[in-house]
């Protein structure tokens, strides 16, 4: 069922230049927004969580520029190992977004849909939406001290 409304949901005309100001931009307010709730056990676990899903995402985005080869990989595969060191950690997500907006106007050229583990095949544009609903959900069950 998932895999027939999540795509729905994701899709979307919203121009790759737009998407890549706005994940800009929200990255920026998540960076502050793990900075001041600093190094906690859910703020940690969450934070590892939001690098994975990331770092898998752009991982698949790379696939559909063909850049990498197609790979059913898990975003299991992309935690920063649990005793990372908070700034550490804090500079991966930074890094990991900044790669996402970098790599964002060149996927206005991609043809076709990369898969999805849950949700089946996505457009980039969908992976974009996902990435950046994704980490502003999943931070807000941070709380700021």
């Amino acid at each position: 069922m998932i895999k027939f409304f999540a795509p729905l949901f994701l899709e979307n005309t919203i121009p790759f230049a737009t998407y890549a100001g706005k994940l800009r931009d929200n990255g920026a307010k998540l960076e502050a927004y793990f900075e001041r709730a600093g190094d906690t056990p859910t703020s940690r676990r969450i934070l590892r969580h939001i690098v994975a899903i990331e770092r898998w995402g752009l991982n698949r985005l790379r696939m559909l520029l063909g850049e990498k080869p197609l790979q059913m990989d898990s975003s299991k595969d992309h935690y920063p190992p649990e005793t990372v060191a908070w700034n550490v950690l804090l500079t991966d997500f930074k890094d990991v977004r900044r790669e996402l907006v970098t790599l964002t106007p060149f996927l206005e050229s991609a043809s076709g849909k990369v898969a999805h583990n849950m949700m089946g095949d996505l457009s980039p544009r969908a992976w974009l939406k996902y990435l950046d609903f994704h980490a502003n959900a999943e931070s807000s069950r941070v709380r700021v001290k």
